[in-house]
């Protein structure tokens, strides 16, 4: 059982009840409820937990770090913009590393997945991207009262005005998603959503996909299969539509 008054936010769990499988971050506690509020520590999964459930975790999950196979490009060519938004501060700058190691032109923002939908249009307008990527975490509810995901209306409703900002999903590629989202109702708006077997993803796994729409030139088409592949869970944790790339060589 877990040390009920031994909690603190920031603390790393895990949950007693699924056996100590997944590792948490404390965000939050009720200490009325006897409730903690979780983010996944590698993954994006939203969770809540009694803390009686909980135990200071015992090792350190190691983070899902790809070795990417890139797409070919000429050395003369302008890689797409990326404009990532992101519900989780931590992982957003790893994704931001990531972006910087392969060179791709990316502008990242930390927001609050509730306040995604009401800030998206600015950015848009702002930035102007070829890529957008809007990510956090995100589960299946297990309350009748509430939505069955825990934020995929959110990602939802931002995606949608995105798309009344740009229609075109050869125009902006929209990359949108967390642990086991509602994968039927954001593919209809975006290009590449998550999850479409309800299974959890890495941090890294948004922005793998984000690059290779970036480095695919524009006169091709992203390989879903390879660029899927690239993640934690493949196409069960992530997949999309045809896909125009939006790299551009300068002759």
């Amino acid at each position: 059982m877990g040390e009920i008054m031994n909690f603190k936010i920031g603390d790393v769990v895990t949950r007693n009840s699924h056996n100590n499988d997944l590792e948490f971050v404390i965000v939050y506690i009720d200490y009325v409820k006897q409730i903690a509020i979780l983010k996944g520590k590698a993954i994006r999964l939203n969770a809540d937990a009694k803390l009686s459930d909980l135990k200071e975790s015992e090792r350190r999950t190691k983070s899902f770090t790809p070795d990417l196979e890139l797409p070919k490009y000429s050395t003369n060519t302008i890689f797409g913009k990326v404009l990532h938004i992101d519900g989780d501060s931590s992982f957003l700058e790893k994704c931001m590393h990531l972006y910087k190691k392969h060179n791709i032109p990316a502008i990242g923002y930390y927001i609050e997945e509730r306040n995604m939908p009401l800030a998206i249009n600015d950015l848009l307008l702002k930035h102007k991207p070829d890529v957008l990527v809007i990510t956090g975490h995100d589960a299946m509810s297990e309350s009748p009262m509430s939505y069955k995901f825990m934020n995929s209306e959110n990602f939802l409703n931002a995606i949608k005005n995105a798309r009344i900002f740009q229609p075109s999903k050869d125009a902006l590629p929209i990359v949108v998603g967390g642990c086991q989202s509602d994968f039927k109702a954001l593919i209809e708006y975006a290009n590449f959503a998550s999850s479409p077997a309800g299974i959890n993803i890495a941090a890294l796994d948004p922005a793998i996909i984000a690059i290779m729409i970036s480095m695919t030139p524009v006169n091709e088409f992203v390989n879903v299969i390879a660029a899927v592949n690239q993640t934690s869970g493949k196409n069960a944790g992530m997949t999309g539509v045809d896909t125009r790339g939006v790299a551009r060589k300068i002759y």
